[in-house]
């Protein structure tokens, strides 16, 4: 199996490709990185970060819920933070957790593909709690310094513990945030498929689950909203009942990952294999910057590529094509090389 440059629904509707920055080939279960498609047998891909067992993922795993007395709009504590039992656990094609809750269900499978940088990670939770806030904790032990969270053509830095506010707020300041699918706390990194808010702290990463509440909005006097956001309207599909599937995954070398091998990591976790005939590659992007599109020209004159880079400092790409820079509207008259500043967008127009 290959690689295969595919289309993926992105931020409000876009279409975004994401194209593996190394070319990879799946041989009997394990992946080898490869220089060409000679047919030679290549040599095995070999892992970065500290080797780790499914043990100690074990013990680094733990799942919190909370009283939630808020609404769609606001998170709102109820009470203290319990954390899961861990009722069972057997090796069955990687590792399996069995975890309960009043009213909660969790069925972890952690498993690692030799060869891969990551220990992919899948909670079954079976809901009949109402209320409440579902997360799981992954610890960092003496977690300090920033956070990086995945966004849009960026990286984002946060304090791990965030400044207070100058000024009073008419809600309190959370210490929720949002990724795109990518959050690097010192060398733990956590992977993400559609599950945006997480919360750093000096203990770890905590990421949300489950919400559940069964109202649009509460009456003014909430904790963490003193005002009303919207009408008082029972919300019973709100409170999540039943069987959920939730997938992430699990690095330890973030601080070796700049921000766009941050980024490309997670786009390799989010990217799934296509099965195929093998083909020749048809273009191969190099440099330490981030695939972003490949589509047809509008006035079918070629292909264009869209790349950004979300280092601090500028980068250099290389193509196996020709290419000439393009403005975002694929309209002509923009000059430029191959170089790309920190946080520029860059698109080129790429012919035989």
């Amino acid at each position: 199996l290959d690689f295969v440059e595919r289309e993926a629904v992105g931020v409000g509707g876009a279409l975004v490709n994401t194209l593996p920055y190394r070319r990879r080939r799946l041989v009997d279960g394990e992946v080898y990185e490869l220089d060409g498609f000679s047919g030679a047998r290549p040599e095995p891909f070999r892992s970065r970060g500290p080797l780790i067992d499914y043990d100690r993922i074990a013990e680094l795993i733990a799942f919190e819920d909370e009283p939630d007395v808020g609404d769609l709009y606001t998170f709102c504590p109820g009470g203290p933070v319990r954390t899961a039992r861990l009722v069972g656990s057997r090796h069955e094609g990687g590792l399996v957790l069995e975890h309960e809750l009043p009213g909660i269900r969790i069925e972890t499978t952690i498993h690692r593909a030799k060869g891969l940088d990551r220990f992919e990670v899948t909670s079954v939770v079976e809901n009949e709690a109402e209320d409440h806030r579902l997360r799981v904790l992954v610890r960092a032990d003496h977690a300090s310094g920033e956070v990086r969270a995945e966004s849009q053509f960026a990286v984002v830095r946060r304090p791990l513990v965030p400044p207070p506010p100058r000024a009073d707020w008419v809600e309190p300041p959370v210490p929720t945030a949002h990724t795109l699918g990518a959050v690097a706390l010192g060398s733990l990194v956590l992977l993400t498929k559609g599950l945006p808010e997480y919360e750093a702290s000096d203990d770890g990463l905590r990421l949300t689950l489950l919400r559940c509440v069964g109202t649009i909005s509460r009456p003014p006097g909430l904790a963490t909203r003193p005002l009303a956001a919207g009408p008082n309207i029972p919300t019973p599909d709100g409170q999540c009942p039943g069987r959920h599937v939730f997938e992430y995954a699990l690095r330890f070398d973030g601080d070796e990952l700049t921000d766009a091998g941050l980024i490309r990591a997670s786009q390799d976790y989010r990217t799934d294999f296509l099965r195929g005939d093998p083909f020749e590659p048809p273009l191969e992007l190099g440099g330490d910057v981030v695939f972003s599109c490949l589509k047809p020209a509008e006035d079918g004159s070629g292909l264009v590529l869209r790349v950004f880079n979300p280092n601090p400092q500028p980068e250099a790409l290389s193509l196996s094509l020709p290419v000439r820079r393009i403005r975002l509207d694929e309209e002509e008259g923009l000059d430029g090389g191959l170089e790309l500043a920190p946080g520029e967008i860059a698109t080129f127009l790429l012919t035989k």
